[in-house]
């Protein structure tokens, strides 16, 4: 049977991860669901411990191998493997809120279009598993990610329609970095675009991942990215984004004058 959602982690040594996540996707009691695991050519425990795993679920786990591969290459590898219509993406060492999975799926049911992106707040973690800040991308025109207000900062905490990679291609194998916020910037101009004001996921920003250590080298490529898209949209988009720019300037200045910031 065809499975309703498939959710891909790309992993390369992350035995310390692996099972955890594994386990909160198990967690999440969708037996009509798949679980992608995309190595990239892992040294440690990170494949021998996904396979073992696979033997006792009830959803499908499938381990591909991608040896070789980068980030973006592992999520594209996983994309074309995937099975569902709707895709959702897990690093291995983030996790999603409880019953996270039963209520994605009632939204596309209840959204009933083809080409959907659906996304809600992420919880940014510490080492300790302590909440230091949410995430809330509420508001997801491409003109309000142009003017700078928050993107989704981590998969965990949205889904979208796979055909949107029809409509605007795949995730950017030359660009290690920024590869999400380039894809959503693409999809918001093609997607019926949903935001709910619930937390989906939990993003651990620690020492050795990723967006902590190249953390500012990630923020400067975020600029140079919205840039890009922001010198080559259209007048109208580029003087909306110019106009939230202002007016979140104005409401800043107005907010630390009366003492709110």
């Amino acid at each position: 049977m065809k499975p309703i959602l498939s959710i891909i982690t790309p992993v390369l040594n992350a035995e310390h991860f692996i099972v955890g996540c594994l386990e909160n996707v198990a967690s999440q009691n969708r037996k009509d669901i798949e679980h992608l695991v995309i190595d990239g050519g892992s040294t440690d425990n990170t494949r021998s411990f996904t396979l073992a795993f696979a033997e006792t679920t009830e959803h499908t786990v499938r381990l591909i191998d991608g040896e070789g591969t980068s980030q973006s290459e592992a999520l594209n590898l996983g994309i074309n493997e995937a099975q569902s219509d709707i895709l959702g993406i897990l690093n291995a060492d983030d996790f999603y809120e409880a019953g996270v999975i039963e209520r994605v799926i009632q939204r596309f049911n209840k959204v009933k279009k083809k080409c959907s992106f659906l996304c809600a707040n992420c919880n940014v973690l510490n080492q300790k598993d302590e909440v230091t800040s949410v995430n809330r991308p509420s508001k997801m025109k491409l003109s309000d990610l142009l003017a700078g207000r928050p993107y989704p900062w981590n998969p965990a905490a949205y889904f979208y329609h796979k055909l949107l990679h029809e409509k605007v291609g795949p995730y950017d194998n030359m660009d290690p970095l920024t590869m999400d916020i380039d894809f959503i910037l693409r999809a918001v101009q093609h997607a019926h675009v949903v935001y709910f004001d619930e937390t989906w996921g939990n993003f651990r920003y620690i020492p050795g991942a990723k967006t902590f250590q190249q953390g500012d080298a990630i923020l400067d490529k975020v600029d140079s990215v919205r840039k890009r898209y922001l010198d080559s949209a259209s007048m109208r988009v580029k003087s909306a984004a110019r106009c939230k720019q202002l007016i979140d300037k104005l409401s800043h200045k107005a907010g630390r004058k009366f003492g709110r910031t």
